[in-house]
């Protein structure tokens, strides 16, 4: 469960809006009304996702140059994108990361788990980077590349270029918007220190994910 916001993260949200130059005039002076409400911080981030949530698919995307990857904690596997019957099966994430790694093949057993739901990848959530950036590292070393607030092992769910755009995936950049969906108190504007990119796109469709793979 997500805890609620302090006053320190609501300022801090307001603060990145405010220095974010690539939102409009209107829209930011609309946020920063909300500085007068700041010691009700739950409050602030609500109204603030409901601007972004107005304004952000209004964003335009491209068509993606790179295959592309979405990193999820082993636990938000278990708990948000595994089919109804692996997520059964376990009573805790903990248990669900011991069984995947006993598995000869981690990879094939995540594969066959993933949901078969669409969109697999809702866009308020579909942050993104490129199989490249994190090409042989560790759980550990992915996490801190993106600045993560999660714990090892992780879920890569990886998509070629040919599969993305048969599917019709767009994206574009991140912006301060963004970080209040979630919130994802630790974006900066221009992505990671690691250099990472960083994409959001519209709803994943499950067709456009062409596999799985289990980091320690």
């Amino acid at each position: 469960m997500t805890a609620p916001p302090s006053t320190a993260q609501a300022s801090q949200l307001l603060a990145k809006i405010d220095a974010d130059r690539s939102l409009p005039g209107p829209l930011k002076r609309r946020a920063m009304l909300l500085e007068s409400r700041v010691d009700q911080p739950a409050l602030v981030v609500n109204r603030l996702q409901k601007i972004a949530l107005d304004y952000l698919p209004t964003l335009p995307r491209t068509e993606p140059t790179a295959a592309l990857v979405k990193v999820l904690s082993a636990d938000t596997f278990w708990r948000h994108y595994s089919r109804p019957e692996v997520h059964d099966a376990f009573l805790t994430a903990d248990d669900f990361s011991s069984f995947v790694e006993r598995r000869t093949d981690p990879d094939g057993f995540l594969n066959d788990s993933l949901t078969l739901f669409d969109p697999v990848i809702a866009w308020e959530r579909s942050w993104l980077t490129t199989v490249v950036a994190l090409r042989g590292l560790s759980a550990e070393e992915t996490i801190r590349v993106l600045e993560m607030n999660a714990n090892s092992p992780v879920v890569l769910l990886e998509m070629s270029r040919a599969s993305l755009v048969a599917a019709g995936v767009t994206i574009r950049h991140t912006c301060s918007l963004d970080s209040v969906l979630g919130p994802h108190y630790q974006w900066r504007e221009g992505g990671p220190i690691s250099g990472a990119p960083e994409y959001i796109d519209g709803p994943i469709p499950r067709a456009a994910v062409t596999s799985t793979v289990w980091r320690q």
